[in-house]
């Protein structure tokens, strides 16, 4: 049985990208917590080689979310750009609609991101529960969770939550916020 690792945020650093996977054995397992494309420099190529890879199970972040929204605007506005398109542009996702214009495979991939999930569970070798998200979230009592799948890709307010009784066995792992330390 090989090892379980979590990474999030790449953003398009390829090559950070393929260092981990240099590092992997063949049966370790990789959850992506989201956010591969978007600022750096090779957003497009990294989003397919991920979605592509056996090993990495990919979960949607909020920049798949926003790339997502542009191509359906795109379609929607008779393939002009709108709101939606310039949100994902301001925040770095320029190279990416780029990129995927060039690729020509354009409406395919809505449905694919679509279908990213953005929750996992991972059980390691003791049972305890691992919830793996894009962005943290706090459960209620006995670890229910009452979150919206916005909240699982998006939330950023969770950090002085106060977790309810019964919660102890359950750890969540996520991306999205830069913390200064862990």
């Amino acid at each position: 049985m090989g090892r379980t690792f979590a990474c999030s945020d790449l953003h398009g650093m390829y090559e950070l990208y393929k260092k981990v996977c240099d590092f992997l054995q063949p049966d370790d397992t990789v959850y992506f917590l989201g956010d591969a494309i978007d600022r750096g420099p090779d957003s497009w190529g990294l989003f397919k080689e991920i979605i592509n890879n056996p090993q990495w199970i990919f979960l949607k972040g909020n920049h798949e979310d926003m790339f997502a929204n542009a191509i359906k605007e795109y379609y929607c506005n008779d393939e002009r750009p709108g709101d939606a398109w310039y949100l994902s542009e301001y925040n770095g996702g320029g190279h990416t609609l780029a990129d995927w214009m060039a690729d020509g495979a354009y409406k395919d991939w809505v449905g694919v991101i679509d279908e990213l999930p953005d929750l996992k569970t991972y059980y390691n070798n003791i049972g305890d529960a691992i919830l793996l998200s894009h962005a943290g979230f706090t459960p209620n009592a006995f670890g229910v969770l009452d979150i919206t799948n916005r909240e699982l890709i998006w939330n950023r307010s969770h950090f002085n939550d106060t977790w309810a009784d019964g919660n102890d066995d359950i750890y969540i792992i996520h991306g999205h916020t830069p913390v200064a330390l862990i």
